[in-house]
């Protein structure tokens, strides 16, 4: 009997081996893959041996992170276990807040505000914009900061009463941005505002329930009160109204960033529209200085996901639009992915519009980018979640 439990054992412990070598050379195979889809993150990259990283300990650190990315039968696993997740009705999974109408981001607990810091930093945000506000005004052009509300903000009455919101955060740091923009006198647009003022049916047009982005209609919406505040000293540009555009559905499934994160297992009818001028406008696009297709959206192909790159093809360094209309006003927008569905719209309204990404653009600043192109217009398009970020776009 003893004999036959010793076999047992051993053949089990051998099994078990094997069945770690196999995960292991099925890991080694696997070091192809660079991106994870549903993640929408680069996998973590191998790390090097170095002797000071071996002597701290950060490389054994991130030698863990890349073999659990690189685990053969990770996405399966992981997407099993937010299939359980999602069928036992666990109120948060894969970092998502999972209701029935919508999928919220999951935030950490601010605890107690730090005033004195927010105060900070929104000061020193304010004189970095006055400063380029300074130069832009210093040729004759026009400087205006948008402040867009992010999808946590829109919908902050939607989160659970255990589970943090924002809300005070909010409130404190736009209070603060805005209070110093006024004393350092730099124009704005707050769009948080303009939602909260709208009607019902503007609201729920407005943010997307599995996105952290504004809909082409919520950034239309954000385009029309860009112009209107260009208008309002005399000048007159070209708006494109609702009576001259066209609004075209995507038929591809849309994976949000929500969604995403749950591999497509939560319900989701939502979808993405273009818009378009019903009057053919014909432009040239550049991208970081290359011609390329003359295209503000980029459709997917039948059976493909739709995912907010659809607008802009994504987050791009440099993009120009060259309408080769000498008679309107040039314009430069920056900002992070929010301006993106923007300038689906805004392109219109100007003879060229250049847009920068400076979280990817990194040949010239701001600064001097002003300085080359002197463009009449400079937008600086900020969500409320990078308010006090003062890095790359928030220079």
């Amino acid at each position: 009997m003893k004999f036959e439990s010793k076999i047992i054992s051993r053949l089990a412990a051998f099994g078990f081996f094997l069945l770690l070598a196999a995960l292991f050379f099925a890991t080694l195979l696997r070091d192809t893959e660079k991106y994870s889809f549903f993640e929408n993150r680069n996998l973590t990259e191998e790390p090097q041996i170095e002797k000071q990283a071996v002597l701290s300990g950060t490389y054994f650190t991130d030698l863990e992170r890349y073999l659990v990315d690189r685990a053969a039968g990770r996405n399966t696993l992981v997407k099993l276990n937010t299939r359980l997740s999602l069928a036992l009705g666990k109120p948060v999974v894969n970092d998502v807040v999972v209701k029935d109408d919508v999928l919220l981001p999951f935030n950490e607990f601010d605890g107690e505000l730090d005033e004195a810091d927010i105060t900070r930093r929104a000061d020193e945000e304010a004189r970095n914009i006055a400063a380029h506000r300074d130069a832009v005004e210093a040729y004759g052009g026009r400087y205006i900061y948008v402040a867009v509300p992010c999808q946590y903000v829109c919908r902050e009455d939607e989160y659970p009463w255990y589970l943090e919101n924002h809300s005070a955060l909010t409130k404190a740091s736009s209070k603060a941005l805005f209070s110093a923009f006024e004393r350092e006198g730099v124009e704005y647009v707050d769009m948080y505002a303009e939602y909260l003022a709208a009607s019902d049916e503007t609201k729920a047009k407005f943010a997307s329930t599995i996105d952290n982005h504004y809909s082409i209609f919520g950034a239309y919406d954000t385009y029309l009160k860009m112009m209107e505040r260009v208008n309002d000293r005399g000048a007159v540009v070209d708006v494109l109204a609702e009576d001259e555009m066209r609004v075209e559905k995507i038929e591809n499934h849309y994976l949000g960033s929500r969604n995403r994160k749950l591999f497509d297992l939560w319900r989701n009818d939502e979808a993405l529209y273009c818009i378009y001028p019903t009057r053919d406008v014909p432009f040239r696009r550049y991208n970081t200085g290359i011609e390329g297709r003359a295209g503000v959206y980029s459709l997917p192909a039948p059976g493909e996901y739709a995912t907010y790159n659809v607008y802009m093809n994504g987050d791009m360094p440099r993009t120009t639009i060259d309408t080769e209309r000498p008679g309107l006003p040039s314009a430069l927008i920056y900002g992070d992915s929010f301006t993106n569905a923007v300038e689906c719209v805004a392109w219109y309204s100007f003879g060229r519009m250049e847009s920068v990404d400076f979280r990817h653009y990194k040949e010239k600043t701001l600064d001097e980018l002003i300085d080359e192109l002197r463009p009449d217009y400079v937008f600086c398009i900020r969500d409320y979640e990078s308010l006090l970020d003062l890095t790359n776009n928030g220079q």
